[in-house]
């Protein structure tokens, strides 16, 4: 039975009509509506629903959860998808034009344009387009994209006039349908936020807990249709639980099927993660600063045993094949003293060693041995590989062990059994440092800080506490504690950064409704000739050193402020520079405008890594304070940024007892 692609645009458009009410609902009355239009469209599509088979369903959570899709890329943004839309539609230079007026600040996004462009002709041609095109269409954009997936690109195949091309979709959708074929081709329906665990649990009530077993919708769907076939996909209330628990039993991570991570809690302070402890026994591992990755063994497959998974929960096997001879040999596979018969699933941290200074090397390290797709990206500007480095894994946690889901036991248990799985070899794979401290004890708290302090001192991120007698998913209760430096006030590493220029991006604007923004990124730089600037006729050169936006980098409060003080000081930005300085940068910035006279950015990081420009920058940067009492003549140079991340990084000679109290 096909389900139309309009019937899903539709719940998409009524969640927009929600949060663009006039004039605006108060949080609480938004989401009881956000409430009853969920309820009231699953109700009326519910038979339709039930009836997709696997692929349906899954073409169905593909579409409503994009962003779950990390095997399909597209490679696709806002500027890159005008120029598609335009072959595909065949537009004439003046549609074009009028098409290209999402850059301008306020005229809306690229699917909102398309909309009004695609208004003004007449209807589309029949038939109808269903959701299984849509998906088709997009799994063979996928397809033909080198950065996919494995499983995706080996199912690329080249056109054939039966196949549901992209072009053949665009050209029959409705307005408000292209409208939400582009947010979806770009993975962003802003300003609707999907509610993930809704759609799962309305699609069927098992789905949210397949899901974390495997993590793949093509899989938990089959699963659906087969093993829990018998089951209905909505029962009533008083069914649900006793229905839940008698599946649970059933529900087993697969070798070759990513699981699930459980989210952790971030401790603000010392004091939070005491608290969030509530005086029980908890487990404390070091966090590395390396790649997660979820290692799946299956000896069943022959020479195809191994996969590897990135934290993302993309397959990233063929990118860190550097790993795969440390693996075979820590685990003994073909040998006789290879602990298992058939399949196991692990979890580590992959880290760089160097056996020169015997020791585990920086994060940017990393990108030298690990590529994408083939391709090493950013490592333009680094110094070649050290002899005697090579990739390590530090692990930490054992899913799975032949038939037995090991991730229903405890942390301890799994930890037990884990070591008895691999054997250690000195710099390619090891336990993480773990210890167990019961924070019923006084001296509890001067033991957290004490192992933090040395996680600090040997210059990892810091540490993750798992609660002791926990599965590795337990419903209703605090999954785990990162406890890292700069989520604790006054720890992080910040600076003072000078805020050259901005630029706009409609789909970012889109998430911030209700503001009317003319800048969405901004523009760091670093002075390079702070001695010069003092002479008559020197003009100031700033080195771009970070593009900021507001998503997760600063707040709403800093967005708007920012965005009022920029418009009076902004003009536009020109490849000469500015009308008061210069700027050097590795690339050809983006910048729609320059700052006469810059903002100042004070910015946190975690931490310091090296670019691919080859100079060091904070990790993870997030705005702290737009400052209005310093000048960009305040902010950090170049020179002064390379000198504070060596001291940061440089491992201390004193103790780990000094470092605990030098913080």
């Amino acid at each position: 039975m096909s389900f139309k692609f309009a019937h899903l645009c539709d719940y998409l458009e009524r969640c927009e009509e929600i949060v663009h009410h006039n004039p605006p609902l108060a949080p609480a009355e938004q989401k009881s509506r956000h409430y009853r239009q969920h309820a009231s469209w699953f109700a009326s599509h519910r038979q339709a629903i039930d009836a997709l088979d696997q692929f349906g369903t899954s073409a169905l959570l593909s579409t409503f959860l994009p962003c779950r899709r990390k095997d399909r890329i597209y490679s696709l943004q806002p500027a890159s998808l005008f120029k598609l839309l335009g072959r595909c539609l065949g537009l004439s230079a003046s549609a074009r034009q009028e098409l290209a007026t999402f850059k301008t600040p306020g005229n809306g996004d690229l699917g909102e344009c398309l909309q009004r462009l695609l208004r003004t002709r007449g209807p589309p041609p029949l038939p109808t387009v269903t959701l299984q095109e849509v998906d088709d269409a997009l799994h063979a954009l996928a397809a033909a994209n080198r950065f996919s997936g494995p499983s995706v690109r080996q199912s690329f195949r080249p056109p054939a006039t039966n196949d549901p091309s992209l072009a053949d979709v665009l050209l029959r959708l409705h307005a408000v349908e292209a409208k939400w074929f582009v947010r979806l081709v770009l993975k962003d329906f802003s300003p609707v936020t999907v509610n993930e665990r809704s759609i799962l649990s309305s699609v069927h009530f098992l789905l949210p807990d397949l899901l974390w077993m495997q993590d793949d919708f093509e899989s938990a769907c089959t699963a659906l249709r087969s093993t829990f076939g018998a089951y209905p996909s909505r029962p009533d209330m008083q069914s649900l639980h006793i229905l839940r628990q008698t599946a649970l039993p059933s529900l087993k991570p697969i070798p070759g099927i990513k699981v699930s991570r459980p989210e952790y809690t971030k401790a603000r302070s010392i004091k939070h993660c005491l608290q969030m402890t509530s005086g029980e026994r908890w487990l404390l591992e070091r966090k590395y600063d390396g790649e997660y990755c979820q290692v799946h063994v299956d000896l069943t497959k022959g020479e195809d045993w191994l996969r590897i998974y990135s934290k993302s929960g993309r397959d990233s096997t063929e990118d860190r094949a550097g790993l795969r001879e440390t693996i075979r040999k820590c685990l003994r596979i073909g040998s006789d003293k290879c602990k298992f018969e058939r399949a196991c699933i692990l979890v580590g941290e992959l880290v760089v060693f160097s056996d020169t200074e015997n020791s585990i090397q920086g994060f940017d390290k990393i990108r030298k041995h690990v590529s994408r797709a083939g391709v090493f990206l950013g490592n333009e500007n680094d110094s070649p590989r050290q002899s005697g480095e090579h990739l390590m894994i530090i692990l930490f946690d054992l899913l799975l062990f032949d038939d037995e889901a090991v991730l229903s036991r405890s942390v301890e248990e799994r930890k037990a059994k884990l070591s008895s799985v691999y054997k250690k070899i000195h710099g390619r794979a090891a336990p993480a440092e773990s210890c167990v401290i019961d924070f019923s004890q006084p001296k509890a708290e001067h033991r957290l800080m004490n192992q933090f302090a040395a996680s600090i001192a040997c210059r990892h991120e810091g540490l993750v506490l798992k609660p002791c007698g926990v599965p590795y998913f337990a419903p209703g209760s605090v999954a785990g504690i990162k406890l890292k430096k700069d989520y604790i006030t006054g720890l992080g590493d910040e600076a003072d950064f000078a805020v050259v220029g901005a630029s706009y991006n409609a789909q970012e604007a889109k998430k911030r409704p209700g503001l009317h923004l003319k800048f969405t990124h901004f523009y760091l730089g670093c002075l390079l000739n702070r001695e010069a600037i003092d002479n008559d006729g020197v003009r100031p050169i700033f080195k771009i050193v970070a593009t900021m936006s507001y998503d997760h980098c600063m707040s709403t409060e800093i967005l708007e402020r920012v965005n009022i003080e920029g418009s009076l000081l902004s003009e536009p930005y020109s490849k000469s520079g500015s009308s008061t300085f210069d700027i050097e940068s590795d690339e050809t910035p983006r910048m729609d405008f320059c700052f006469r006279d810059p903002l100042v950015f004070e910015v946190l990081g975690s931490s310091f890594s090296k670019s691919p420009g080859g100079y060091f920058m904070l990790r993870h940067p997030r705005v702290k304070k737009l400052h209005q009492d310093r000048t960009w003549r305040n902010c950090i140079t170049l020179d002064d940024l390379q000198l504070a991340a060596a001291k940061a990084l440089e491992t201390p000679q004193e103790s780990e007892t000094q470092e605990n109290i030098t913080w």
